[in-house]
């Protein structure tokens, strides 16, 4: 729909026909608070005697050259160095010592403000750029005021506007300069001004008496919402609050009970919370019932959670409101949404989630995610084996991980069928002659594909995808174990023909000495050993 230009300036001329005054005490204000680090004492000499200017409160002090005795602190105040902090001896006030013979070519402080006016059955907001300039001089230095943004929030409606500076400013056709009230135009989407998101507004700790008494503000909780970041305005932008609470009265309410940070989240519009703002009350706005809403109204939730929560209660049928809660929180960095299609349709999504919570009492899973993770791997891998997954006893196995780790064995025995059939037979023909053994340790041949997968699993390292080399007699996989635990995987070695490639440990780190050691020895017995290299030949 094409803006009404000509309604916009209609409407804007009646706005800014009274705008409320700023107060008179603004000025005293700015400099106690945005501009507070803006106070200098210029310093200079005169026939010996070192004199400052203070510019916060205009007066000239004596700083050294005494000719009674004078304080001590005042002594020691009085020899600050360039840059150094002190205070001014007229007006006690925190300075930084200046040298005025010193250029000042970068000698400027800026800041941003805004402030809150009640107007007729709203509230009007006034944003303010300000400086103060020390370039051209420091004494009676004034601060400069440029207003850059104005908004509106009465009736349900919030409307801003911005100032224009260019020096050729075109208003939009069809309306003159001068109705359109100079250089002021209406913008299109409400925000929070450039930079203003985390600067201070004139006087917060009054507003309720002083500007939102007698409005739709009134009983709002703009000063929770602020207060949640630690006096650090940053992350609590003002304006897109005032705007949603202008327009929901949810807003408030749930501000009141405590879901700040679902607020937050919204009003950022980093997320979307599944809630009816135009709910009439907190049941059903968030669509929960009160005992729901009383315990999580102390957990405080994000939109993530509460989605999450939204999830379990509406697709997850039979859970308590503490298990709800606790998946919630458990499963906030992880996708359940997809879960329902993962779940044959006989198995109920409820006996899933406290089955995870099994697996992970029982020890056998750290995180709910990962065992849930590998549950849904496992259910994946079993349709395509054909399993029968109205057996409950294959749907929830007792031992999740070994059964996933099994499950995942075969189906990469079944993907690697014909180069598992290669490798049993050249273990039988050929590979045996690798077999080497001590009082500590001894060598093993990988004799199938599945012992390769196992390997890989249990070591931590690709071995797994030598399996067509292995078929194809590209190289040899040899298992070094320990005679005290046969089945327990400690080296992996790679030969070809008769040559050694590598050897690794655990997560491919190098074995210790010890071992190398019989590596070594192994070598020299099998590798090396001319009788055993005509034994390959033929082998081959």
């Amino acid at each position: 729909m094409p803006r009404d230009y000509k309604a916009e300036a209609k409407y804007m001329k009646k706005v800014f026909k009274k705008i409320p005054k700023l107060p008179k005490d603004i000025d005293k204000w700015v400099r106690n608070n945005p501009l507070k680090d803006s106070k200098y004492m210029f310093c200079y000499r005169i026939k010996g005697i070192r004199y400052g200017y203070c510019t916060h409160c205009g007066k000239t002090s004596q700083l050294d050259g005494f000719k009674r005795n004078k304080n001590n602190n005042d002594m020691v105040n009085g020899k600050h160095r360039h840059n150094e902090w002190g205070y001014c001896p007229k007006c006690k006030s925190k300075v930084q010592f200046k040298d005025a013979g010193r250029g000042r070519g970068k000698l400027y402080d800026y800041s941003k403000f805004i402030i809150i006016l009640k107007k007729d059955n709203g509230i009007f907001l006034r944003f303010f750029d300000i400086v103060r300039d020390y370039r051209y001089g420091y004494e009676n230095v004034k601060t400069e005021y440029t207003e850059e943004y104005r908004a509106f929030f009465c009736d349900g409606k919030t409307t801003m506007w911005k100032q224009s500076f260019s020096y050729d400013y075109c208003p939009p056709q069809g309306i003159s300069p001068r109705t359109y009230l100079d250089s002021w135009e209406q913008m299109s989407k409400i925000s929070e001004g450039k930079n203003y998101s985390g600067c201070m507004i004139y006087k917060e700790d009054r507003l309720y008496d002083d500007v939102f008494k007698g409005t739709p503000f009134e009983y709002s909780m703009f000063s929770e919402y602020r207060k949640q970041s630690n006096n650090s305005y940053q992350n609590y932008p003002p304006v897109r609050y005032l705007e949603k609470t202008c327009k929901y009265r949810a807003i408030e309410q749930l501000t009141k009970i405590g879901f700040t940070k679902l607020i937050n989240d919204y009003v950022k519009g980093w997320n979307t919370p599944k809630v009816n703002w135009r709910g009439k009350n907190p049941q059903k706005v968030l669509g929960l019932t009160k005992a729901e809403i009383q315990k999580l109204a102390k957990i405080n939730p994000d939109t993530e959670q509460f989605n999450l929560y939204k999830f379990f209660s509406q697709k997850v049928k039979g859970l308590t409101i503490d298990e709800r809660t606790k998946y919630m929180e458990v499963y906030s960095f992880y996708n359940v949404e997809n879960i329902p299609l993962q779940v044959p349709p006989q198995i109920k999504l409820s006996k899933v989630f406290r089955y995870i919570d099994e697996q992970v009492d029982s020890g056998n899973y750290d995180y709910h995610p990962y065992a849930l993770g590998d549950w849904t791997d496992y259910i994946r891998n079993c349709k395509k084996l054909n399993y029968n997954l109205k057996d409950k006893s294959i749907v929830f196995p007792k031992d999740l991980k070994k059964m996933h780790d099994r499950v995942y064995k075969l189906i990469e025995i079944s993907k690697n069928e014909k180069a598992d059939k290669k490798i049993r037979a050249m273990y039988l023909k050929k590979l045996k002659r690798y077999e080497y053994k001590e009082e500590k340790y001894f060598i093993t041949v990988a004799s199938c594909a599945a012992d390769l997968i196992e390997e890989g699993q249990k070591m931590h390292h690709c071995v797994a995808t030598y399996i067509d080399r292995v078929a194809e007699n590209e190289c040899t996989i040899l298992f070094l174990r320990s005679t005290a635990q046969p089945d327990k995987p400690l080296v992996t070695c790679e030969v070809r023909g008769n040559k050694p490639i590598q050897i690794r440990a655990k997560n491919n780190a190098v074995p210790s000495q010890d071992v190398m050691d019989f590596w070594e020895r192994f070598k020299k017995k099998k590798l090396n050993n001319k009788a055993e290299k005509l034994k390959s030949r033929k082998a081959g």
